[in-house]
C-alpha cells in the first residue's frame, strides 16, 4: 500500500514539475514563433518524457549545472501547430464486443 502511494505521488510531482516548466517554455514559444502563422504549443507528451528521464537527477543532492535550462530549451524546441477548426469525428466503434478474440477464435 505505502509502495502504491509513493508512487502515485511520484507521478503527480513529476507532472507539476513538468507543467511548471512547460509554461515556461510556452511563454519562450510565443516570443520565438509569434511572426509565425499558426500559433504553437508545447507537445506535453514530449516534455513529460523528457522530465521522466531527467527528475531523478533534478532531485538529486547535486544537479547537473545547467539541467533545468536544457530541459526548458529542450521542450521549448519540442512544438505543435495549434490549427483552428481541426476537429474531426471520431470513429465510434460497435459497443457490443465481439464473442471472440481474434488470437483465441476456435478452430473448425
Amino acid at each position: 500500500m505505502h509502495a502504491l502511494k509513493q508512487d502515485v505521488l511520484a507521478k503527480v510531482l513529476t507532472l507539476n514539475l513538468t507543467a511548471l516548466l512547460a509554461w515556461l517554455a510556452q511563454w519562450m514559444i510565443r516570443r520565438l514563433y509569434q511572426e509565425r502563422r499558426h500559433r504553437y504549443q508545447v507537445n506535453f507528451a514530449n516534455a513529460l518524457s523528457k522530465m521522466k528521464d531527467n527528475v531523478v537527477r533534478l532531485l538529486g543532492l547535486s544537479p547537473p549545472p545547467g539541467l533545468l535550462e536544457r530541459l526548458l530549451c529542450a521542450m521549448a524546441c519540442e512544438v505543435e501547430a495549434i490549427r483552428p477548426d481541426r476537429s474531426f469525428p471520431r470513429d465510434i466503434k460497435s459497443s457490443r464486443p465481439k464473442r471472440f478474440q481474434p488470437n483465441y477464435k476456435r478452430c473448425r
